[in-house]
């Protein structure tokens, strides 16, 4: 890391301003991260929603059924299930590990901004942290819960991924144990 040899205010400013851009970037991947990742389960379920219900339907004695004149045997749809609840698990995964690191860019550049001031004295003497606003925008509350609002404003983005992948980890299981669709 680069140590700050010469510092006055508006370097200072400049520094933080770098520094939040960081946080700002990283915060809007998180951002585009989930919606993509909503967008695509709302496509999938919506997909696995109408396979479904043709599914029920070969279970009456129809050995075929057309799909939007596409016509599906039971095992062939049973693969095109494998397939979306896959790209749905995968998928959830991916968001889940790509947020992750995004979180951990964010928890770095917070951290290289408050041990600033320790690896240089020429900065401490502009640097007060009470007169800067915080890089990660989220101001902390008194006691033992203070990092709170950043905390929990994590939570969302890392655990609904592993929700939506045990949904369909479940969904499979149901459907596939009480034997909706042929394997």
């Amino acid at each position: 890391m680069t140590t700050v040899k010469m510092c006055d205010r508006e370097l200072c400013i400049e520094m933080y301003r770098a520094y939040r851009e960081k946080v700002t970037h990283e915060d809007n991947l998180v951002h585009q991260r989930t919606i993509w990742f909503v967008t695509l389960q709302a496509l999938l379920f919506t997909a696995f929603a109408i396979l479904l219900g043709e599914a029920i339907k070969i279970k009456l004695p129809v050995p075929r059924v057309a799909l939007y004149d596409i016509d599906f045997s039971q095992s062939e749809l049973g693969h095109v299930f494998l397939i979306i609840g896959g790209v749905g698990i995968a998928s959830s995964l991916a968001t889940f590990m790509s947020i992750l690191a995004a979180f951990r860019a964010i928890d770095r550049t917070t951290e290289r901004w408050k041990n600033l001031p320790k690896t240089n004295a020429t900065f401490r003497e502009h640097f007060n942290p009470d007169d800067w606003p915080p890089i990660v925008g989220a101001t902390p509350v008194p006691g033992p819960y203070r990092n709170a609002p950043y905390g929990m404003g994590k939570f969302a983005g890392l655990v609904f991924p592993l929700l939506v992948a045990g949904a369909w980890a479940l969904i499979l299981t149901e459907i596939y144990s009480k034997s909706l669709i042929p394997a």
